[in-house]
């Protein structure tokens, strides 16, 4: 699985992409995962399999121990062993993992594709539609890529892309923006920033407080 990019975000945590290239043979035999084969079993997609076991075994690599993780009744994974935040994704040959101590985190990775436009209406607010570019090809993905990370910090409220996340001050320069979470009596800021990976944009973000900085 050669590696593509690890980076320390200061303060927060640390994040890394591999490229896939291994068979699910070769991955199994890589690293200890009895815990997850349970999981694995109820996967029939070969792809989704190696995904599975990509992302783990990336994971444990990060924090140089075995793992044990949860799910919780939506579906979102966490470590029991040990006490991380983390977030998983991955795309045709890429698999991210961010991890994080202190902060709850999301990333996000997705291959750049050309009809986004067409989907606009499944994850822009009525507000977005009619203010951003949307003929902009790498601005819907940016904005795809980082509501699915911010949903992944907030899935336990079952946000909706379209009414409930949104983006602000995107600054291209810095490759960085703010994310907002408003639903009902909910009310978050996060910090996102991005960055391309080949022909994939890579998106992560962590939940606001004053002492961090855009």
């Amino acid at each position: 699985m050669p590696h593509y990019l690890t980076q320390e975000i200061n303060g927060i945590g640390l994040f890394s992409v591999w490229k896939l290239t291994e068979a699910e043979k070769e991955l199994l035999a890589m690293r200890n995962l009895k815990e997850e084969l349970s999981q694995l079993s109820k996967l029939k997609n070969p792809k989704r399999r190696i995904e599975f076991l990509a992302s783990r075994i990336l994971l444990q690599q990060l924090l140089n121990q075995n793992i044990e993780i949860k799910y919780l009744s939506n579906g979102k994974p966490i470590l029991i062993s040990p006490d991380y935040y983390f977030s998983l994704s991955h795309s045709k040959d890429f698999v991210a993992v961010i991890i994080s101590q202190h902060k709850e985190v999301g990333i996000d990775i997705e291959q750049m594709r050309s009809n986004m436009e067409t989907l606009k209406e499944k994850f822009l607010s009525e507000k977005e539609l009619k203010t951003i570019n949307t003929s902009d090809n790498f601005l819907l993905h940016l904005y795809w890529g980082a509501k699915e990370a911010m949903y992944k910090i907030y899935s336990s409220y079952q946000p909706l892309f379209t009414e409930h996340l949104f983006l602000e001050n995107i600054d291209f320069k810095a490759r960085k923006a703010s994310g907002i979470v408003k639903q009902g009596n909910l009310y978050k800021k996060t910090i996102i920033q991005y960055q391309q990976v080949e022909n994939n944009l890579l998106v992560y973000c962590w939940e606001n407080n004053q002492k961090d900085i855009l």
